[in-house]
């Protein structure tokens, strides 16, 4: 069974170096900045685990906490939206921190290798992307869903002593995100896996909570620099916790795909890590009345008898459900189904795309401007004056009476006798020249009227 291989060297670093670039980096913060959103209650309905945290509780007989028994399918009815809650809608990159010695190199492989075939669709035969399309159901306020790929991103190898409590596991992802040896991304999830000769308890510092009895693995939150930093918690099972593994339902009857129950246990707790993770980050998104999340409510189940695959294998029947990259076979537990609210699934074909956010309307448009006021109509003319009547055509200067006969004399000065001149002077030596008016023009003897 042909797999891939990791190109880059995994880092190794020894825990008190991360410790001590933690503590020099918090010092120069105000204090109970660096542990903000580090823990928050969830909702006042518990399921026996701690308030706030999520957790896989441990599957199989014997067990304290909520995991001491399988889990029904559904328990808790449906699952709702609350909050106004932020989802994971980008490419997340999975980042991996081997805390301790004695992981195996396989199980190690096997991890990286489901999280390369969990979205890669090139592979006709990789079911892994319609086991994802489940939770790509999964929108926030704006009905954007689950849509990003998951891809791989950096792996450190780190060495330490025990984890008892929450802060000191925290505190792991937490150095080295800020010594820079894991990116300081919102859009990454870190998971930090234990060897089995770590002791880890505590989901919160003041819980006495351990590895086995009452979980297998969890998730949470801190905030560095204003961004949210996502990680996992999960330990490895081998030789200690055979209920973080395999439910032995599954492999009392047939053998598991790899041969080694913890192996698939360990890629089916990452499956469903990375499931409430990108959908129910901060703890309080998307959760049923009694605060568990989408692949929480389908605990051990792997489907009914239809659902697995079971071939001969060695020995014993190999039971699967799931295919990755290069024919490898996974058995993943069934995640919840969203759309029908009902029950668990498997598969679920590609959702459709969301419809667009709705767009901001516009700003308003200011009020139209009144339109300048029209100019005042100009005012009449003031009436002309009636035009004066005509003045008529000034008279022929009158003549005196006894000159009358003379007329033609007149008009014939060359006939005009030097005695007519002398009867004139002699006759009426008195007689005056009739003035005319200047406006009438008429003879005016005594005076004119005024112009």
């Amino acid at each position: 069974m042909a797999s891939s291989v990791r190109s880059t060297r995994p880092l190794h670093l020894t825990v008190p170096t991360l410790v001590v670039l933690s503590l020099c980096a918090a010092a120069a913060w105000p204090r109970g900045a660096a542990m903000e959103g580090a823990y928050r209650p969830a909702h006042s309905g518990t399921t026996g685990g701690t308030p706030g945290l999520t957790a896989q509780p441990v599957r199989g007989g014997g067990g304290g906490g909520s995991g001491g028994r399988r889990r029904l399918q559904g328990a808790g009815g449906p699952i709702y939206y609350r909050n106004s809650g932020p989802i994971m809608f980008a490419n997340v990159a999975v980042n991996f921190i081997w805390y301790g010695d004695g992981i195996a190199a396989a199980t190690k492989q096997v991890m990286r290798n489901f999280v390369s075939a969990l979205t890669n669709t090139s592979d006709p035969a990789n079911t892994l992307p319609l086991w994802w399309n489940i939770n790509r159901r999964y929108t926030n306020s704006i009905a954007r869903n689950v849509t990003g790929n998951i891809t791989l991103g950096k792996e450190l190898v780190m060495t330490g002593g025990d984890l008892i409590g929450y802060n000191a596991t925290m505190q792991v992802v937490r150095g080295a995100v800020i010594s820079g040896l894991i990116n300081l991304s919102a859009n990454e999830i870190t998971f930090l896996v234990t060897a089995n000769n770590v002791t880890q308890s505590g989901m919160k510092s003041s819980d006495d909570k351990m590895y086995c009895l009452d979980y297998c693995s969890w998730h949470n939150f801190f905030t560095y620099n204003s961004t949210n930093i996502k990680f996992v918690w999960m330990g490895d099972p081998t030789d200690i916790c055979n209920r973080c593994a395999i439910p032995s339902e599954v492999f009392n009857y047939w053998q598991v795909p790899h041969g080694v129950p913890v192996l698939d246990g360990m890629a089916n707790q990452m499956a469903y890590q990375l499931a409430v993770t990108t959908s129910n980050w901060d703890l309080r998104t998307w959760t049923d009345n009694y605060s568990n999340e989408n692949a929480q409510k389908c605990l051990g189940w792997f489907g009914g008898y239809e659902d697995l695959h079971v071939e001969s294998g060695n020995q014993s029947m190999v039971a699967w459900n799931q295919q990755g990259l290069n024919g490898e076979r996974f058995l993943i537990q069934g995640n919840w189904d969203r759309t029908s609210n009902t029950k668990c699934l498997l598969s679920a074909p590609y959702p459709p795309a969301p419809p667009p956010p709705p767009s901001p309307p516009p700003p308003p448009s200011p009020p139209p401007s009144p339109p300048p006021p029209s100019p005042p109509p100009p005012s009449p003319p003031p009436p002309s004056p009636p035009p004066s009547p005509p003045l008529p055509p000034p008279s022929p200067l009158p003549l005196p009476h006894h000159l009358l006969l003379l007329h033609p004399l007149l008009l014939h000065p060359l006939l005009l006798h030097p005695l007519l001149l002398l009867h004139l002077l002699l006759l009426h030596p008195l007689h005056p020249i009739p003035r005319l008016c200047a406006r009438t023009h008429h003879p005016c003897p005594l005076r004119c009227p005024a112009p």
